[in-house]
């Protein structure tokens, strides 16, 4: 073969190699993106890659999330997909789902070629489809990148950043007992009170007790706090807290009453120095809770803002609804009741170093992402070197320092710059993957976090643009259980203060 032949023969080749590459299925990672997209990335990232995005504004799929996202249809450079949409949360990747013809995609072994060997990526027969979903003792599900069902001479594929997808996707929350559903559920509501800035600061609110026709005060102050919550999430109003309001409403002698107008509302507003006052009534229908607010301008007394939506009863409020009967009064002072004990979400770990003579205990509790709250207490054979960490993990993968809002049970909201980063070990590995990242306020050392996570039975933290619920209860319990007491843990505490 002359030199010419072969240059020819290896061009050949190279084309048919090129050729074959092109004709291949594209391969479709579910825990990592979607073809060449990676979960995570932006609009301009799948535009340059080459794929067409339309804009689209469907009501039903937007309300199926508790955060906004932005939703497209995909077409462009995608082969053997009847349709194809991505979804983006806060500008990022987060779901793509596609259908497929069921004839051409007929076979496990045709599905693998799509979607990579199943048995390799832990993807099994689930009912009519296939799934990698992975569920807890409680069968709740905790894990799912991948999702395939038949439907009407189609496969509905659903593939996800699971972080992402289960924080914001409603029903997912209702599956995995994550985040907090009707304060989710108001979310929409909260936007439509939300006002402009006044002299470019934050308008002030300030919410009344919204009433029921059945005077239900544990629903009334049940829902309150949680429209109250779905306001303050949105970072775009102050609110003064209820029991400052009432505080305050208590030494103007104001005679509340539960009928509240547009003038009533404008005087306590102007008793509680606030722009705005909210207010408004429940009604139980069954199933659900109809809420309807109105927001009053103090400054001229005018209905601003009106709004109307509807919730779905959960446990507590199904409990509350159903008239508990009161217990009947008796003629005897009763006996002292024991202390109620919470069931604790606090999980511990704990393990020994012989060699340099000290125990970890690593207190910490999981939020419904991957955030975290964090107590580590380092027990030393000699109690001068015991000493405890605490903060709050954001993500895993970097440092999450900046500034947090904690907003408390009692409506009070502190604001702390978390100023240090610092890792703290779950095994005797002392691996990265066996760690807790988190960051804390080096100045104020352990004590704010440890004493304000014992001191609060519900924290909601807000980092940025993310807002997450803690249910904070029972950490002394969980002291207690691993054999420690509040005592030598303060001392460790004053360790690292001295």
């Amino acid at each position: 073969m002359n030199k010419s032949s072969a240059v020819f023969t290896l061009l050949c080749a190279a084309m048919l190699c090129a050729a074959a590459t092109v004709s291949a299925a594209p391969a479709v990672d579910s825990r990592k993106g979607y073809m060449s997209l990676p979960w995570g990335s932006a609009v301009e990232d799948a535009e340059d890659a080459g794929f067409n995005l339309i804009a689209l504004n469907d009501a039903d799929v937007k309300n199926a999330y508790s955060d906004p996202i932005t939703y497209y249809a995909v077409t462009g450079k995608i082969r053997n997909a009847i349709n194809v949409f991505f979804y983006y949360h806060n500008g990022k990747l987060f779901q793509a789902s596609e259908s497929l013809n069921a004839s051409d995609w007929s076979s496990q072994k045709k599905l693998e070629s799509r979607y990579g060997k199943f048995k390799d990526n832990g993807i099994h027969a689930v009912q009519n489809g296939y799934s990698d979903a992975a569920v807890d003792e409680d069968n709740r599900t905790v894990f799912m990148s991948i999702s395939i069902v038949h439907s009407d001479n189609k496969l509905d594929v659903t593939l996800c950043d699971w972080p992402v997808f289960s924080g914001i996707n409603r029903s997912f929350k209702k599956l995995t007992g994550g985040g907090d559903l009707i304060v989710d559920e108001l979310g929409e509501l909260a936007g439509k009170l939300l006002q402009d800035e006044k002299d470019g600061e934050k308008p002030s609110f300030a919410f009344l007790a919204l009433t029921s026709d059945d005077k239900n005060i544990p629903v009334e102050n049940y829902v309150t706090d949680a429209l109250t919550e779905a306001v303050f999430n949105t970072g775009k109003v102050k609110i003064i807290e209820r029991a400052n309001l009432e505080k305050i409403l208590t030494e103007q002698k104001f005679q509340a009453s539960n009928f509240v107008n547009e003038e009533t509302a404008k005087s306590i507003g102007n008793i509680a120095g606030v722009d705005y006052v909210c207010y408004g009534t429940l009604k139980d229908t069954g199933d659900d809770i109809t809420v309807s607010v109105r927001v009053v301008d103090v400054e001229n007394g005018e209905v601003c803002a009106m709004a109307r939506d509807t919730v779905d009863k959960d446990e507590y409020l199904e409990k509350q609804a159903h008239g508990i009967p009161a217990a009947k009064t008796v003629n005897k002072a009763p006996a002292a009741a024991p202390a109620k004990k919470v069931k604790s979400l606090w999980q511990v770990t704990t393990y020994r170093n012989d060699f340099d003579g000290y125990t970890d205990y690593a207190f910490f509790l999981k939020g419904p992402g991957e955030e975290k709250l964090l107590v580590g207490y380092r027990k030393n054979d000699i109690q001068a070197k015991s000493f405890v960490n605490a903060g709050v993990s954001w993500d895993p993968r970097w440092s999450s320092n900046g500034v947090y809002d904690f907003r408390f049970k009692d409506g009070s909201v502190v604001t702390k710059r978390l100023d240090s980063d610092k890792k703290w070990y779950l095994d005797r590995s002392q691996s990265s993957a066996n760690a807790i990242r988190f960051s804390w306020i080096e100045k104020e050392g352990a004590r704010w976090f440890t004493e304000c996570f014992i001191n609060n039975d519900l924290i909601t933290l807000r980092y940025k643009d993310l807002v997450r619920r803690f249910q904070t209860a029972g950490l002394l319990d969980k002291i207690e259980e691993a054999g420690l007491t509040w005592e030598e843990i303060d001392a460790a505490i004053a360790n690292g203060e001295f």
